[in-house]
């Protein structure tokens, strides 16, 4: 399993006028051996959010099917 931190990024000037960047940790994105994706945020402790590719849908029929 392979482990990737989400963060955000956040600007800031410091006293001196230079601007300075920090990345603030939002949760971890898990990609297990098999491929899949799981997505947990520190805001939603008790949660885990799947991933999916998004594919294209299939062309509907005449009836919309």
């Amino acid at each position: 399993m392979v482990y990737y931190n989400v963060c955000s990024k956040k600007t800031y000037k410091k006293k001196d006028g230079t601007e300075k960047t920090y990345w603030p940790n939002c949760g971890r994105l898990k990609k297990t051996d098999d491929g899949k994706m799981f997505l947990e945020l520190n805001m939603f402790p008790e949660t885990s959010f799947f991933i999916f590719e998004i594919k294209p849908k299939e062309e509907s029929g005449e009836f919309g099917g």
